[in-house]
């Protein structure tokens, strides 16, 4: 198996604006310079339309070569888990996929 170790920070107060974490990402930074992305969509229910406009940006990042790893909160809205297939559905993967 791979040693590498992957990164992500959720740095959701003020303090750390601007601050460099490579060689880690930051939650929700679709720009970073890791190959790779964690993306928590956390503001639920998402429209058709919105779920599609994450879909283009997400295809735009695998197409680059980039992992993208992305997560619904599920905490008090029950559309999580079909948001989740949806999402999966529009970018073009299938729910078995492994790497």
């Amino acid at each position: 198996g791979s040693t590498e170790l992957r990164l992500a920070l959720d740095l959701r107060d003020e303090s750390w604006d601007g601050a460099v974490v490579a060689p880690a990402v930051r939650v929700n930074d679709w720009d970073g310079p890791a190959p790779f992305r964690y993306l928590r969509f956390r503001e639920p229910p998402y429209s058709a339309k919105q779920l599609e406009q994450l879909a283009a940006r997400i295809r735009a990042q695998l197409d680059d070569g980039l992992d993208v790893f992305a997560y619904f909160r599920h905490e008090d809205e029950p559309a999580a888990p079909a948001s989740a297939a949806r999402l999966l559905q529009l970018v073009g993967q299938d729910l078995l996929t492994r790497p």
